[in-house]
């Protein structure tokens, strides 16, 4: 809500120009707007002061001529990109008004996130040998890009494990192994009941990815990322390289590289979101380091593998390993030595299968 001093200027719902170049302003609006000066100046400096109390100098400017609509133009798309806006989403801009009851500083006070998700909520009864191949199809059909799955283990209140189901566990091997879209495992060991503090608008959600490469990482950083583009979510990126990556340059490694070298401006232009880059021994040193993170988080989302790295970062896990579903973070995150509240969210990239090979015969 808008204090006394302030009133609305204008609400807009973002289209691709307004993203991707500038964004247009009303004409009507243009008397909430300093005054331009007529045949001397078609260009005005207007103060934007974000809901953190950044200010932004964005220039708005007006033809010379007869087309009298505003544009803002400087500043706005970086603007644009800290805040994570998108396609669809909405903007309110309120002006603050002076003593003399003038225009003085335009703030700008939310956005809304406006891009929809269907949900479908219905109830199949499936013989348990065969629900892994109905929960396959059903996401074919439906054209799903994630299947999320519970956890075969489930905590009280209290953090004292609960129930253990082997039935489960199996369902979900199945599940990654035949899954035509990539697949999380949710491990809950959150200590309330009902809905998530996700969905209390005034919450803030607190998650970090885990890092170390390959194409699961890169899926579950893909994911955490569209999370982060709501402003209530606070992301942190934690990368861990061993010391001797950098001097063996695998392909996956490469690609890694390449892809965070893409994403970093992204990810440094946002308030919400923190990069950190780890260097670290071996997996001991990663261990540790996960663990003293875990007290601050909501959510920690992680990829299942990291074939193809051969990371120093997990030299040493995966003989610990017991859940190899998870991965070794995975596992790591899911043990009993775990007591925080936290979830873990552990995501695998569609395992692509080479289509067989036909012999063909001419006669």
């Amino acid at each position: 809500m808008a204090s006394r001093s302030e009133i609305l200027v204008f609400s807009k719902e973002l289209t691709k120009t307004d993203v991707r170049k500038r964004m247009s302003i009303p004409t009507k609006k243009l008397p909430h707007l300093p005054q331009f000066q007529a045949g001397a100046c078609h260009a005005v400096v207007l103060e934007v002061e974000d809901e953190r109390g950044q200010v932004w100098n964005m220039r708005c400017s007006i033809r010379k001529h007869k087309y009298l609509k505003p544009v803002i133009s400087s500043s706005w798309v970086a603007f644009a990109r800290s805040k994570n806006l998108g396609i669809g989403d909405k903007i309110f801009f309120y002006r603050e008004l002076n003593d003399e009851d003038g225009p003085s500083r335009v703030k700008y006070l939310k956005s809304e996130h406006k891009k929809s998700i269907q949900v479908q909520v219905f109830t199949a009864i499936s013989p348990l040998k065969q629900m892994h191949e109905d929960i396959c199809w059903l996401s074919f059909n439906k054209s799903c890009s994630l299947i999320v799955l519970p956890f075969h283990k489930k905590w009280n209140s209290k953090g004292k494990m609960v129930s253990n189901n082997n039935d489960l566990r199996n369902l979900n091997i199945k599940v990654l192994e035949l899954a035509p879209c990539s697949v999380g495992i949710l491990i809950d060991h959150s200590r309330t009941h009902g809905l998530s503090s996700i969905f209390i608008t005034s919450a803030t959600y607190r998650v970090a990815t885990i890092f170390v490469g390959g194409p699961d990482d890169r899926e579950a950083l893909a994911y955490a990322l569209r999370m982060a583009r709501s402003p209530e979510v606070h992301l942190t990126v934690v990368r861990f390289i061993g010391h001797d990556d950098h001097a063996h340059q695998r392909w996956q490694f490469m690609i890694d590289e390449d892809l965070l070298r893409r994403l970093r401006p992204e990810m440094s232009g946002g308030t919400n979101i923190n990069y950190i880059e780890k260097t670290v021994r071996d997996g001991s040193d990663t261990s540790s380091t996960i663990k003293s993170m875990v007290g601050d988080l909501d959510l920690i989302m992680v990829g299942r593998s990291s074939h193809g790295t051969e990371s120093e970062a997990l030299s040493g896990l995966s003989e610990w390993t017991d859940l190899p579903e998870l991965g070794p973070i995975g596992d790591l995150l899911a043990s009993e030595d775990t007591t925080c509240p936290v979830s873990v969210l552990v995501v695998q990239q569609q395992i692509r299968k080479e289509s067989p090979k036909i012999a063909w015969k001419f006669w």
